[in-house]
């Protein structure tokens, strides 16, 4: 599931950077601490600190510092946007700026053509981008959804948190 990846041991830990169909990912002891496009060319994505795959190769343990003291990364998140002739796939990426700021970075990663009724572009991103970008999850609870459980009010919650952070496209 990674096209390429570098491991690596530092400070007791050992490191992991791969990547996925555009997708950069580091790891510390098999956890992720940073998601990022392999190929940065957004200048709003470039003004948080973000480094593309070939600025990052000259130095990857100072790329990996950066990462884990700026704490950018915050999560991940794939869309299907299904037509009548074809599916978009899109992703938002939340990071934080320098200042704290929260953003949501978005955009189309994938388009499939043809006539997609009865095509659910979720399960395309179950089986091709989730198992990239998610941790394996051994002690969470099972839910039909494979996901935890939210309680009525932690679900309202959470989804008016989420509509106060803005959406940039890129």
């Amino acid at each position: 599931m990674k096209e390429m990846f570098i491991r690596f041991n530092k400070n007791d830990s050992v490191y992991e950077l791969s990547t996925y169909e555009g997708f950069l990912k580091i790891t510390r002891d098999d956890e992720i601490i940073h998601i990022q496009f392999a190929n940065v060319n957004s200048q709003r994505l470039k003004d948080l600190g973000l480094k593309s795959m070939n600025d990052i190769a000259g130095n990857i343990s100072e790329y990996i510092d950066l990462c884990e003291k700026m704490q950018m990364y915050k999560g991940i998140s794939f869309e299907s946007d299904e037509w009548e002739r074809q599916t978009k796939i899109h992703v938002k990426i939340k990071y934080s700026s320098q200042d704290g700021e929260l953003g949501y970075y978005k955009c189309q990663i994938d388009s499939i053509q043809g006539n997609m009724r009865g095509f659910h572009g979720d399960r395309l991103i179950e089986e091709k981008y989730s198992p990239f970008v998610e941790e394996p999850s051994d002690n969470e609870p099972e839910t039909t959804s494979g996901k935890p459980k939210f309680t009525m009010q932690q679900l309202v919650d959470h989804l008016n948190a989420e509509n106060k952070i803005p959406v940039y496209d890129l």
